[in-house]
């Protein structure tokens, strides 16, 4: 015995007017097709006439070239039935699937073929490299030795199910409307592609942080996961004048790591008091001597970080 679809599918195929289809229990369904460009968009009805004023259509098909494409195939299979589509028979969606496959393939020839500049300012390199930086120190869910910044992006432009029956109609030409969204991102995606390659050509050239910053990041980031927020970090300068501690909040310490910033009084915690007053003895030195606390709190001037919890050696120059 035919399936309801395969019912369906036979009676599109050999005519383009209305007609009825009957179901296993005997009941009828209508329906109605309408030429819309180069495409038959098909409604049904289910259990009363199309001509009845009351009943509302529903949009279930669309039919191009002999090729049946469902748009709503609630009429033809329970929720819990399997699914066997006749030959010339397809969902809408699977249809998409295969549009938005050949435009990611013409995605990556335009983005292939796009140029790389190499005209980067040096403030621009070194955003980069505490990017790189950012990444190494800390990692999220990919490893250090599998980052990659040249990996061509994926493809943003897509159709949906409305354009793909534009297209089916031909009120719209796929390949001339995702040119179009092509042209539109070039200059971006120009940008961002040189900007990959560069950070690429400056991760394999190394040297962008030293095995002494990465075993220090790991485990600052460790006490971080375990609910510590604050450590204490040992100062001095090369005078030896300067010598002092300060409990640092972890996070903003690990931002100074990654960006090679020096550490300012906000990251300090001003509860306690042996952190207060040696900000303020470092305060009134720089006021003496016309420097600034910036220039003082410096990695370079850090001789010691230690945990709070149990006096753990985190650092030590």
């Amino acid at each position: 015995m035919k399936e309801f679809i395969d019912k369906f599918a036979e009676k599109v195929i050999t005519t383009k007017e209305s007609f009825d289809v009957k179901r296993d229990n005997g009941k009828i369904v209508t329906f109605v097709q309408r030429q819309c460009g180069d495409a038959r968009y098909i409604y049904s009805f289910l259990g009363a006439k199309y001509y009845q004023i009351d009943e509302k259509p529903d949009f279930c098909a669309v039919v191009k070239d002999d090729q049946i494409y469902i748009v709503d195939d609630g009429i033809f299979f329970r929720y819990d039935a399997v699914k066997m589509w006749p030959d010339n028979v397809m969902h809408i969606d699977e249809y998409v699937n295969e549009l938005n496959h050949k435009i990611g393939e013409e995605f990556k020839k335009f983005y292939d073929s796009l140029p790389i500049k190499e005209d980067f300012t040096e403030s621009g390199i070194q955003y980069m490299i505490n990017e790189i930086r950012r990444d190494l120190l800390l990692p999220s869910k990919v490893k250090r030795e599998n980052i990659r910044y040249d990996r061509r992006p994926s493809c943003n432009v897509k159709i949906d199910k409305e354009r793909a029956i534009e297209y089916l109609c031909g009120i719209i030409d796929y390949k001339k409307y995702t040119e179009k969204e092509f042209e539109a991102v070039r200059n971006t995606l120009m940008i961002s592609k040189s900007k990959r390659c560069k950070m690429q050509q400056l991760l394999e050239q190394g040297n962008n942080v030293t095995e002494d910053e990465s075993k220090l990041s790991l485990k600052l980031r460790s006490l971080k996961r375990s609910g510590q927020k604050i450590v204490e970090v040992q100062f001095t300068d090369s005078q030896d004048h300067l010598r002092g501690s300060a409990r640092v909040k972890i996070e903003d310490l690990l931002y100074a790591l990654v960006e090679k910033e020096a550490l300012l009084p906000s990251y300090c915690d001003k509860h306690d008091s042996d952190t207060c007053d040696f900000l303020e003895r470092l305060e009134k030195f720089g006021q003496e001597n016309n420097v600034k606390l910036y220039d003082i709190m410096t990695f370079d001037n850090i001789t010691k970080i230690k945990s709070l919890l149990d006096n753990a050696i985190l650092y030590k120059k």
